[in-house]
């Protein structure tokens, strides 16, 4: 599966924060840590198996933990327009 961000949605950093703003919907969202560092990656299409071992390496995460946290990541961000599947 491949994802990356959706068109239409604005970001400014504000580090260690992004904001990332949907103007489809008028929402903002701040994103701290990971989510943050996984947003920045996103910019170009990515596999959810790469997050997941960026995550691994970066974090020292085991593979289900970070299975999970990209695929909660994914669902919550394709959910609110932010990402999508290419």
């Amino acid at each position: 599966m491949m994802i990356k961000r959706a068109p239409g949605i604005l970001t400014a950093d504000f580090p260690p924060a992004r904001v990332v703003f949907n103007t489809a919907t008028r929402m903002p969202y701040i994103l701290n840590g990971a989510a943050s560092e996984i947003w920045g990656l996103c910019e170009r299409p990515k596999s959810a198996k790469g997050l997941v071992k960026y995550l691994r390496l970066r974090y020292g995460l085991d593979a289900a933990q970070a299975k999970r946290d990209v695929g909660g990541f994914i669902k919550e961000l394709k959910e609110r327009g932010l990402l999508k599947l290419v």
